[in-house]
Formats: structure tokens, C-alpha cells, sequence
């Protein structure tokens, strides 16, 4: 698993839980699992296996990317996965979106355009 610090710093502060969780298969999981977090700031992360990742961030993913092992999850999208994109590290792009409204409505307006393209 891999983000940016800030969307890192938003998961963490929004998933406290997974550190004192344990003995299920989920929770298990994620706290056992290497994860890197890209800042030039933290040093110290508080995430058990969290490792920082500074410096020539295209490179350092470029080596975990030849290592075995499962794929690579990134959270978040920003800087880091422009850059993955630039150098072409990027494999796969899953965009969820959480929409909002507005007063305008925009969300409702761009709901319905996005569905009318989508429908042959």
C-alpha cells in the first residue's frame, strides 16, 4: 500500500482502529503489510511496517515494483500518481468518487451526462 503523507495522514487519522485491531483475517492483513508512505517531511510514521519514501520517489517505486510480491495499492490521487503516470508506473487507475451537492446541483447534472454517454 502506498500514499502521499496527506491522504496517508487522512487514513490514518480516519482508520486509528486497524493498529489495535487483531485476530481477524482483515485486520491482520493490513497491519502486517508493508506500507510506504511518500513525504519529505514525516520520519517517524506510527503505522506498524510503514516505511517513508523520499528523495527520487519514481525510482524507489520503480524497485518495489520489480520486487515479488503482490501489486502495489495506491490510495489517494494527487502528485504521486501524476508522477507514477508521467513515468509510466502506473498499471492501473481505479477513480472512485464520492459525490457532493452543492447548491448549484452540479453533481445531479453531471450524474445524468456521465450516464447518458455511458448507455449505447
Amino acid at each position: 500500500m502506498a500514499a502521499a503523507q496527506r491522504t496517508a495522514d487522512e487514513r490514518a487519522a480516519a482508520m486509528q482502529i486497524w493498529p489495535t485491531r487483531s485476530g481477524d483475517p482483515l485486520s491482520d492483513r493490513i497491519n502486517t503489510m508493508p506500507k510506504y508512505a511518500v513525504s519529505n517531511t514525516l520520519e517517524n510514521p506510527d503505522w506498524a511496517n510503514t516505511t517513508v519514501v523520499s528523495g527520487d520517489v519514481a525510482d524507489a517505486i520503480k524497485k518495489l515494483k520489480e520486487q515479488d510480491g503482490q501489486g502495489i495499492v495506491q490510495y489517494g490521487f494527487g502528485s504521486v500518481s501524476k508522477l507514477l503516470m508521467e513515468r509510466g508506473l502506473l498499471d492501473e487507475l481505479r477513480l472512485w468518487l464520492y459525490p457532493r451537492a452543492d447548491r448549484r446541483r452540479r453533481i445531479r447534472s453531471l450524474n445524468r451526462r456521465a450516464s447518458r454517454r455511458a448507455t449505447p
